[in-house]
């Protein structure tokens, strides 16, 4: 089993992945273990669910702080940063918009108040460039979110690249006007803050791809769906020109007697010989980590995790679990089992009110599976169910193994399913709206005797308006097509697989950005006038909103299913994701904690059920008004239809054997 070898010579280390695989505790073991080796160390993360606070057992923040000796970690508030930013040059890019286009003082107020898509993300890369820059640290460690979130922040250089070459065409108009009718050309407060502004993405986008200066690795899981999302995301780091160095496997089992963990380990085994296979990782190192029974919250625990990763005979000591937990007699076991037995009862409610299930929570917790489960158990019972996802990391066709793309498709009989390219719908509405703009100007241009530069300019930088769009509206495009299907009434129950929890929060909170920024563009299409459906298309996405949120909030119609695992961060996550679902009167009545590990004799289940008890009890006792559901870990990963098939068929009987007991 090879160890993972810590670079020293590296600037910045990123750690990506699926949710749920590891990236927060390996991020923190190397943050540690560069520094006890003498680096000075900065860890952050860029992710909305900020776990370092959990992993270190302190409260970070958004100020730099200091974790141990050489290592201070920050966990970054990119909104924070985007309003500071705002507040120091939003009278400057109000004053280039108002010169270089010939809006009015009301449409220049509410484009410069929107932002730019995911400018909040590039602040934030750009405020570790500054770290970086000033040679603080000698190490720079980011704890990255999900892949499917991960890539459209590495994405996010290029996109703020084309605005701001919108806004130094805007600025070139006015120094076209000024040249033609003085002759000179002179550089301004604003020619010094857009080259100042380019240089800043560039350096972004550079240090990305230093081979010399960056390592991006990645953490993966040997489950089948986790290996296909693995190579999927490698591929598109690939197409990003970011070199990938490791895939770390993490979470492998020990060699055991027991059946449970032998089974497991085999079927691991069998996943880590599909990677090695793919052509994508032929030159990639393939690194495998031991499961390490202690959660990780606290520095103690992450400095032995830190040696089991990186010294050589800590892992070849680890990779055969001892026997340090036989003093826990089979009476004790017995006893800390009958807890969680007790509390697996009711099955999730289903009425005939019910239109909608949203399955959500932190990411690798299994939320596809049960929502699969769920809906080939209602479709089974005479039910028509539609299932979709909203997570760009698709991993529908994973779990049915059945391929779905952005067409209706059935997957079984009364099954049926979506995974919608939410941004290929944006992308053509896009190109609608650009259609209409060349037609507006072509006419303006063959009615005015103006010509010249300036209405090239103009039509360029009303193109670009759309490239405000905020984050979440691609998803909305997604939330269209549901409330679309939802009036055809061709279907008794929709259940949507979520995007993990920050993400989906953003979702179900319908923020008013988005609504800013679609009545910004109806309004410019109605005072500009323009043929063409954009207007009309963006008037039903309003419609959408309004639509939404009743649904949303309907207690009658909707349930959203939040799950977990029994471990600390499953269990404060998914208390913050409950309290703010609350807050936005969304119905939370059911939790499943999964993966809870079976009744054994082997030590190594023994000692990891022990450490499971406590918070099985806590989801109990935190959430009263809620059914809490206990599902235990499956020998085998449950994927395709059958094996889809045969966990509802044994999860929905274990609910319903309890409830009727």
């Amino acid at each position: 089993m090879a160890i993972l070898k810590w670079d020293e010579k590296k600037q910045l280390i990123l750690f990506g992945g699926k949710g749920g695989v590891g990236k927060t505790s390996i991020s923190c073991a190397t943050a540690l273990w560069a520094a006890k080796h003498g680096k000075r160390v900065l860890i952050f993360s860029t992710d909305p669910v900020h776990s370092l606070s959990d992993c270190f057992g302190k409260k970070i923040g958004d100020t730099i702080t200091p974790i141990a000796k050489n290592l201070s970690a920050l966990e970054i508030n990119a909104e924070k940063i985007l309003e500071e930013y705002k507040a120091e040059h939003g009278t400057l890019i109000e004053q280039i918009i108002g010169e270089g286009t010939y809006l009015d003082d009301g449409d220049i107020k509410k484009l410069s108040q929107l932002s730019m898509p995911g400018l909040d993300e590039v602040m934030a890369l750009k405020k570790i460039m500054e770290f970086i820059g000033d040679n603080s640290y000698d190490q720079y460690i980011l704890d990255t979110a999900p892949s499917g979130h991960t890539i459209r922040l590495l994405a996010l250089p290029d996109l703020i690249d084309k605005w701001v070459d919108v806004l130094v065409l805007m600025h070139k108009k006015k120094e076209y006007m000024r040249q033609r009718f003085t002759g000179r050309n002179i550089e301004d407060e604003a020619s010094r803050f857009l080259k100042r502004l380019k240089e800043d993405i560039r350096k972004v986008r550079d240090i990305l791809c230093d081979v010399d200066r960056t390592l991006f690795q990645v953490i993966t899981i040997p489950e089948a769906m986790a290996v296909e999302e693995t190579t999927r995301f490698c591929s598109l780091l690939e197409e990003y020109n970011i070199p990938v160095q490791n895939i770390i496997i993490n979470q492998m089992i020990p060699k055991n007697v027991c059946s449970f963990c032998s089974e497991k380990r085999e079927q691991q085994q069998e996943q880590i010989s599909n990677l090695k296979k793919k052509k994508e990782h032929s030159l990639v190192r393939l690194v495998e980590i031991p499961l390490y029974l202690k959660e990780i919250q606290s520095l103690e625990t992450i400095e032995i995790f830190s040696q089991i990763i990186y010294d050589e005979e800590n892992i070849k000591n680890v990779c055969h679990f001892s026997s340090a937990h036989k003093s826990l007699s089979r009476k004790k076991f017995a006893k800390a089992h009958a807890l969680s037995s007790m509390n697996i009862h009711a099955k999730i409610n289903v009425n005939k009110e019910t239109k909608l299930l949203l399955f959500g929570g932190k990411g690798g917790v299994g939320k596809t599976t049960l929502a699969c489960a769920t809906a080939l158990h209602y479709a089974k019972k005479g039910k028509r169910v539609f299932v979709f996802s909203t997570d760009p990391a698709h991993s529908l066709s994973d779990s049915f193994g059945v391929r779905i793309e952005d067409e209706v498709t059935q997957v079984a009989p009364n099954l049926y399913a979506l995974e919608m390219n939410a941004a290929k719908l944006f992308e053509e509405l896009r190109n609608e709206y650009k259609k209409e703009i060349e037609d507006f100007f072509k006419h303006v241009f063959l009615n005015s005797r103006q010509g010249g530069m300036s209405l090239p300019i103009d039509q360029k930088i009303m193109t670009n308006i759309f490239d405000l769009s905020p984050p979440g509206i691609d998803e909305l495009m997604a939330l269209k097509k549901f409330i679309d299907l939802l009036e055809e009434k061709k279907y008794d129950l929709f259940i949507l697989d979520t995007a993990p929890s920050a993400h989906t929060l953003r979702l179900l909170a319908l923020p008013d950005n988005i609504i800013d920024w679609t009545t910004l563009i109806i309004e410019l299409k109605r005072k500009y006038p323009m043929s063409g459906n954009v207007g009309t298309f963006l008037q039903k996405v309003l419609q959408t909103i309004k639509k939404a949120k009743e649904i949303f909030h309907d207690t009658e119609k909707t349930q959203f299913v939040a799950v977990t695992i029994p471990e600390a961060m499953g269990f404060y996550q998914t208390k913050d994701l409950v309290e703010r679902l609350q807050q936005l009167k969304i119905p939370v009545k059911n939790i499943i904690v999964n993966k809870m590990t079976p009744e054994n004799s082997c030590d190594f289940c023994i000692s990891r059920r022990k450490q499971e008890d406590p918070y099985a009890k806590a989801m109990r006792e935190e959430f009263p008004l809620c059914t809490v559901l206990f599902v235990p870990y499956e020998t085998r990963e449950v994927r395709t239809i059958g094996g889809l098939e045969a966990f509802s068929g044994h999860i929905y009987n274990i609910f319903e054997e309890k409830h009727n007991g």
